[in-house]
This record gives structure tokens, sequence and C-alpha cells, in this order.
């Protein structure tokens, strides 16, 4: 352990004791993974490893608009209650010293394998330096020294010094890399690496898609649903359309097979959404992770900086597949949850934490107008769904839509300053933040034909500090 490494453990612990020490804040969430302190991003190093779910993420711990960027980490039994462990990894090497970046986890073994990007600033040209770096643990909590596997003097040429966010995966008897990247065209574009010990890895491909989409990708993942294999990426600047690309950064998905010449459609259609991983559960569930936020640059804000924090991750999501299209859905450990049961006939008063479902058999339109000035539409003659905001709630967020010709089905969760609604059991779905000044959401809804509404008040998830012997 080096002396930065300890300064830095020092200066961690002091953020986050501020933090515990802060009045209440009525817009932390109760469903969701939240920064200790600080700034949360990219979810991180997600996996099962003995007994275990593990969720790391990146973290800017000394402000809330961000910053240096460490590694935290949560862990839990069964996705309710959660521990927090503190940042195993901290950017305290010449070659991470200016930021942990994204990466992923993988389980060989009895040892869990974790690779991220180290970001190094540089004078002149290149800018800076991105190493992936690769670390080991035998118990999930104590982790070794750490080992630069791909050096940035070794990636093509052919590529600018943007390059990052290793995600890790089996193939075979052999591990792959996939890493987000942008070619000295300024196009985004993906390395693909192998390796047979997870320590030396040869380069395979530069993959560019047939038609250039975004200046870079970020946050790549590969993975296999009923046999075939999909890719994720977070594409930067797309530009929008009246029914997709709103966001000012965007994250979709598409069908490997067919590549270069990609079909990418949204993962989430709502204001805050970026950079999503997936792992595999050992029921073999595809569970993903989104960052629920957005860059400052997307024109609105979130009021919780004042207290000292800013963003969150999404609630766990099941990836599932049909006729080619994946869906997403929460996983269902969360309806453990559910207490009070309640109906909605036109009116209601939302208890925060909330769960609502909502069915619309004869497809008609319908508009929910949750008292806080936040509203979901469908219009069946348009055949659009909306999510907008008609007042400040959203702090900035205004408006955003997708085509669909029916709405069968809604699930809803309502946190304290945050709302995930799924459409037509997850084809489609929008997330946003929103800062209402109560815990108690009167809602409305009007419908044109006959909708069933329906609820549940949840118990928020529980999350403890742990403690590990240096």
């Amino acid at each position: 352990m080096n002396v930065l490494t300890i300064a830095l453990r020092q200066h961690v612990a002091a953020q986050e004791q501020k933090q515990r020490e802060t009045t209440y804040d009525k817009w932390r969430l109760r469903l969701h993974l939240m920064p200790p302190t600080g700034f949360m991003n990219d979810p991180n190093g997600l996996c099962w490893f003995k007994g275990l779910w593990h969720v790391f993420f990146q973290y800017a711990p000394a402000s809330p608009a961000g910053g240096l960027k460490c590694w935290g980490h949560y862990t839990s039994l069964d996705l309710l209650h959660w521990t927090y462990w503190g940042a195993p990894l901290l950017p305290d090497e010449p070659f991470d010293c200016h930021g942990e970046y994204s990466g992923s986890a993988i389980v060989a073994g009895d040892v869990l394998h974790l690779f991220f990007s180290g970001n190094l600033f540089l004078q002149g040209e290149p800018s800076r330096a991105f190493s992936i770096v690769h670390v080991t643990s035998e118990d999930g909590f104590h982790f070794s020294e750490k080992q630069v596997v791909i050096d940035p003097r070794d990636y093509p040429k052919t590529c600018s010094c943007q390059i990052r966010d290793p995600k890790v995966w089996k193939d075979g008897k052999d591990y792959r890399m996939v890493i987000g990247a942008q070619t000295t065209e300024k196009t985004g574009a993906l390395l693909l690496y192998r390796s047979h010990d997870l320590e030396h890895w040869q380069f395979e491909q530069l993959l560019r898609p047939a038609q250039s989409f975004g200046y870079m990708w970020e946050c790549p993942d590969i993975f296999i649903m009923n046999g075939a294999y999909y890719l994720s990426v977070s594409p930067q600047g797309i530009a929008a359309e009246e029914y997709c690309y709103a966001n000012i950064f965007q994250s979709v998905w598409s069908p490997l097979r067919g590549a270069p010449h990609f079909q990418y459609t949204e993962w989430d259609k709502g204001f805050d959404f970026y950079a999503p991983q997936t792992f595999t559960a050992p029921d073999d569930r595809q569970i993903l992770y989104g960052w629920m936020g957005m860059d400052a640059l997307a024109g609105y804000s979130n009021p919780t900086i004042p207290y000292g924090w800013q963003h969150a991750q999404t609630l766990p999501r099941v990836v599932t597949e049909r006729n080619g299209i994946l869906r997403q859905m929460p996983v269902e450990e969360l309806s453990q949850l559910r207490r009070q049961p309640f109906t909605v006939e036109d009116h209601a008063v939302l208890p925060l934490p909330c769960e609502l479902a909502l069915q619309n058999p004869q497809n008609g339109s319908f508009t929910l107008d949750f008292g806080s000035g936040l509203h979901f539409s469908f219009r069946e003659k348009d055949a659009e769904q909306k999510l907008w905001f008609s007042d400040n709630t959203g702090c900035g967020r205004t408006e955003r839509k997708a085509k669909a010709e029916r709405v069968k089905n809604l699930r809803i969760w309502v946190d304290t300053s945050s709302v995930e609604i799924f459409v037509n059991e997850g084809e489609k779905v929008f997330t946003t933040r929103f800062y209402p000044d109560s815990d108690k959401i009167a809602l409305a809804m009007h419908a044109d034909s006959s909708c069933t509404l329906t609820g549940w008040k949840l118990d928020p998830i529980t999350i403890e500090r742990g403690q590990i012997d240096v």
C-alpha cells in the first residue's frame, strides 16, 4: 500500500462521514442504490460471486458535480438488503491516477477478476491514455495489486486516445474482451481481444459500424440471449429525432448477427438512463443496471447537489428476448417489498415508494397525471406514448416520446425522486428523475375506455455499512 492509497482512503472516509452528518434529505431514494456521498455514475463489475450480488460503481466522493473517480462497492444476499463496503479501487498508480473509469467483472473458478480503464491525462497529443487494468480477489473484498494487461501504446493506430470501458466474457475455452473506442476519423467503434488466461490479451479486430453512428462508443457489452449474441453500447454524438435519440448521449442494443450492419434500438426512452451493463445470474437471468443520470450537458439538473450527492442506479432489470426484441422488467425479488395494496379509480394519493400496475385491455387512450407536474399518456390515434413535465418538478426536463400502436399494460415504480415506467411488459421503458415537494403524490387517471389501476405501498430497500479488515 503506497502513501497515495492511504491518503485517498482517508479522503473518501472524511467525505462520507461529512455526508452522514447532513440534515434530512427528502429526495434520498428508497428503492435504488445511490452514492454514499458525491457523484455516482456507471455501474461496473456486476456479478454473483460466492453467495453475494456485487455492484461496483464509478464514484467521485469529493463533489456531487463529479471529479476524480474511484470504484465504490455494494453487496447483497437478495437484491433487497445491501451493504456498502467503501471504495476498494482507488486511483493510486501512475497509470490510473487521473481516475478509474468503467469496467466489468468475470468469475473464473474461485477467483473474481475485475477489469477497468485507468485514466491518465497527458501534456500535448495524445491528450490522455487509457490502460486496461486487471485485479483479482479470492473473497470479493480484498484485491490484488493492479496489473496493466493492455497498454495504451498497443492500441491500433487507426484509433484516437479515446479507448475505454472493457467488458469481459467467457467464449468456449477462451475469454473475450470488447472495449469502446473512437477512430482517428472521429467515429465510434469497438476493439475486440482474446485471452486464454485473463492476463495475456491478443488483439483480434477493430469493428466499425457500416454507417457511422456517433463520434464515440462507450460502455460496450456483448451477451447471449436464447443462443444469439447481442451488443449494447452507449454512442455519443447522435442527432436527436422527434421520437428517438432525444438525450444528449444514447444507450442502444442491436443483434450482433449481421455486424457491422447494426440495427439499433434504444434501451430507455426517458431522460435519465446511460451506460447500462448486464451480467448473468446463477439462475441464468440476464440482469441489467443502468446509470440513472445524465451528463451535465443535458440541459437539466438535480436539486440533490446542495445536499451533497447526485445520481443513482436504476432498479435491477431482467432482460428477456421475444421475437428478436429485448424487453426489461424489474427483478421479481422487488415484489417482496410490497405491503398495503390499493386501487385507483380516478384519483389517489400515492404513498412513496410505490408500485403501480395499469391494465388497458381495449387499447384506449389514457393519461396519468402525477400531482407533481409529471404526466404520462398514450394516444391511440397518434400511436404515441409521451412522458412530460408541466412545471419545474423536472428541473429542466421537458418531454420524451415514442411511437407505439398499443399500450396493453404499464408497470410503474415511483420512488421519492424517480419514476421508471415499463410499457407492455418492458417493450419500452421511460426512466426519469423528478423532484416533488411532498412524499405523497396526487395521481389522477383519465381514460377513454375501461382501465384498471392497482398499486402497492413498498418497503424501502436497506443499506448498511460494512467494515473490511485491511
